[in-house]
């Protein structure tokens, strides 16, 4: 219901997420932002114990904020994603993680073998940055968050 065009909401639908970028002049300072629109039927299964690719789960189990909800059904929705995006990550980078170490190591480890497995993957320090960036996060202090936005997802 988004798309005025069929052929985006059909590609949206088929292969998500679509990716857009903004700029907003601000005076002295550009913001700008890359945001994904999807479906929360897409989030979920893209966050599956099912799902090979990484896209999702390796993106949404990195800290974020939700900026806005239309309620607190949305809210708890996407809190649920993002707990999968979690468990599957945890699921995925184990088995190829060593038997014992550090919480950051796992975590920079599957991080970064989820980048290498994008088209566009990050910087190769990306990662290690991140992680110690939020690390409280990844250790499972769910208070402490990054700047990252998080779309509603209200709709399925």
């Amino acid at each position: 219901a988004v798309y005025r065009s069929r052929v985006r909401a059909f590609l949206n639908w088929f292969l998500p997420p679509n990716v857009f970028y903004k700029e907003i002049d601000m005076g002295e300072r550009v913001l700008r932002v890359k945001y994904n629109l999807l479906s929360s039927n897409s989030l979920r299964r893209g966050l599956s114990n099912n799902r090979l690719h990484s896209y999702f789960w390796g993106r949404f189990c990195q800290p974020m904020e939700v900026l806005w909800s239309r309620d607190e059904a949305t809210l708890r929705n996407v809190e649920s994603h993002l707990q999968q995006a979690v468990r599957t990550f945890l699921n995925r980078v184990l088995p190829r993680a060593p038997a014992t170490g550090a919480v950051a190591e796992l975590w920079i480890k599957g991080l970064g073998l989820s980048y290498a497995a994008e088209l566009r993957s990050e910087a190769p320090d990306r990662a290690r940055e991140l992680v110690s960036y939020a690390l409280d996060h990844y250790r499972g202090d769910g208070r402490r968050r990054t700047g990252i936005a998080l779309f509603d997802v209200s709709h399925g």
